[in-house]
């Protein structure tokens, strides 16, 4: 995988399909482990592969409390993933959240 991160600027999920690696500090030993097989730094919290209502090819979300902070990773990935053609959303609240899926699968 490192091969592919230093040769082409495509965003992925990181080594052994772990989607969570961007808050390794507190998930202790199943963190580490995640570190350990390469899992890629700010990536979001939910991807949701399916195509949108107007052929998006997919929706990745960051939650984050009131209070939290986007970290340098989170956003850099965002901008990568947004390049590629995907949306990327950081989401504070649930209604928030449950509009932009509405929205994501509604046809305009």
């Amino acid at each position: 995988m490192r091969w592919l991160d230093a040769t082409y600027d495509v965003p992925r999920q990181g080594s052994g399909g772990f989607p969570f690696a961007g808050d390794a500090r507190r998930r202790g030993l199943w963190g580490r482990l995640q570190q350990l097989l390469g899992a890629t730094r700010g990536w979001p919290d939910l991807f949701i592969a399916a195509r949108g209502a107007t052929g998006e090819p997919g929706l990745f979300i960051e939650f984050k409390s009131e209070s939290g902070s986007v970290t340098p990773e989170q956003k850099a990935m965002g901008e990568r993933l947004k390049a590629q053609g995907f949306h990327y959303f950081v989401v504070r609240d649930l209604e928030t959240f449950q509009g932009l899926v509405d929205m994501y699968f509604t046809p305009l």
